[in-house]
């Protein structure tokens, strides 16, 4: 009598095993990982204010002909530790034509290292790329 409970007992919780093992959560998942505005693995998210501060070399991103003169593309980038050139840009939103003139132009754009108690950290944020007309 004591064994049929315990035997549903243990067919439950290894179905709940499994089902944990089929979804993972999105924090166990290095791409799908949330920023933190704390250090988490060497890394932290920073605002759009704070990447444009950090900025050392600006190039302004073309508009292609036959854009939409007032457009907007909001990218995700990653720097390193470092500083430099960022290592991961990642497209959030935006017209297509107007995003790759928009990577074309952050690809070069370079950074100065974050500070974070004094030691270099990787970092992470949103930047909004504006497109307007020239004139």
């Amino acid at each position: 009598m004591v064994r049929a409970p315990f035997s549903l007992v243990l067919l439950l919780f290894a179905s709940a095993v499994a089902m944990e093992q089929v979804s993972p959560s999105p924090q166990m998942t290095e791409s799908t990982r949330p920023c933190a505005l704390h250090p988490v693995n060497g890394r932290m998210c920073v605002s759009e204010e704070v990447l444009r501060a950090l900025l050392l070399r600006y190039v302004a991103p073309k508009l292609p002909e036959n854009a939409d003169e007032n457009g907007e593309v909001v990218l995700h980038v990653k720097i390193p530790a470092t500083g430099g050139k960022a290592t991961k840009i990642s497209v959030i939103s935006g017209d297509p034509a107007l995003t790759r003139s928009a990577i074309r132009a952050v690809r070069e754009w370079i950074f100065i290292a974050y500070l974070y108690k004094h030691d270099p950290m990787a970092i992470e944020g949103d930047l909004h790329i504006r497109f307007k007309a020239a004139g």
